[in-house]
């Protein structure tokens, strides 16, 4: 069964340190995502995600500029990125469930892993499945070409390697009529 990101309900956003002592927090307004699944539940499930990387919002117009200039993503370039990966089940009681797969940032693909930080399966108003789920993870920036940093006049670094993605997802079964592009959504 395929299903869509319902885009009214869900959310990708970031947090990055920032002068070592404090962070900045932002969210991509345009995305999509599919969730497939064969089996009854999330066992065998793959998901399929496209962010508009000229979307960045941190409320900071001068900021977002930077982030899509040719220091950061390169939007010009590269006005995507993806990510392609399988549900991994929890192993045991102490392990959580994770979402592993490739992420690609400016043509640079890494093998990056999601926790699944909850997840549940419901049905709509239509008694149609659901599923709700909230993902996090951390990359290294630097690791995707976003390279760029200065230093601050206290001598550390203005912004962090690490990046901590936070997501949360509701997929509604999908129109078989509708394409991917069709579902961005556009805040």
């Amino acid at each position: 069964m395929k299903f869509k990101l319902d885009t009214d309900r869900s959310e990708v956003q970031f947090v990055v340190g920032h002068l070592a002592a404090s962070t900045v927090k932002g969210k991509f307004t345009k995305y999509s995502s599919t969730l497939e699944t064969a089996a009854d539940g999330l066992s065998d499930a793959v998901f399929s995600v496209w962010i508009d990387t000229g979307s960045i919002n941190t409320n900071s117009a001068q900021r977002d500029k930077h982030l899509r200039s040719a220091d950061f993503f390169n939007c010009t370039k590269y006005p995507q990125m993806t990510f392609e990966g399988v549900y991994i089940p929890a192993g045991n009681t102490t392990t959580r469930a994770q979402v592993g797969g490739a992420l690609t940032i400016k043509n640079i693909t890494r093998n990056t892993v999601l926790t699944v930080e909850s997840e549940m399966q419901v049905t709509d108003n239509q008694n149609m499945p659901m599923y709700v789920m909230n993902l996090t993870g951390n990359v290294n920036r630097k690791d995707f070409g976003l390279r760029w940093n200065a230093i601050s006049e206290l001598g550390g670094l203005v912004i962090s390697d690490r990046i901590t993605i936070n997501i949360h997802a509701e997929y509604v079964v999908a129109n078989e009529h509708a394409t991917d592009t069709e579902d961005i959504v556009d805040e």
